[in-house]
């Protein structure tokens, strides 16, 4: 919860001194990626947990619950297919959670972009027939 806070408060640190807006953006991400963990841990034990009597597990006894999972095509490798033949296929098998996919998009499009977004300003040297030339 301390590292959602720090993030939360980069993100308005960033704001106010205009930093580039797509990491602002890939900040979001981040900040909402990491709120809906806390968000799910917290209170699926509330919400959706029951225990033998019926009674909410309370706070803190939660489990993700925004996971997805899409197989896009199923069915079985050839037999004469090297080392998997004869086995079953599903392509797009992994079951991902969103909000680690947005903390993660976040973190690789900072790291793509860092060089756009981090750029060092060089100031323009004063030249003789230059605007900047101070008297």
């Amino acid at each position: 919860m301390a590292a959602v806070a720090a993030i939360g408060y980069g993100i308005v640190y960033l704001v106010k001194h205009k930093y580039h807006r797509g990491l602002v953006m890939n900040g979001a991400l981040i900040f909402a990626g990491a709120m809906g963990n806390i968000i799910d841990s917290t209170f699926y034990g509330i919400l959706f947990q029951k225990d033998a009597l019926g009674k909410s597990l309370g706070l803190f006894h939660g489990r993700v619950v925004d996971m997805f999972y899409f197989p896009l095509v199923s069915g079985n490798f050839p037999t004469w297919f090297p080392v998997w033949g004869g086995e079953d296929f599903v392509f797009f098998r992994p079951v991902f959670n969103l909000a680690d996919a947005s903390i993660s998009v976040g973190v690789i499009l900072i790291l793509i972009f860092q060089n756009h977004y981090f750029k060092q300003e060089k100031p323009e040297e004063a030249e003789p027939h230059s605007e900047m030339v101070e008297d």
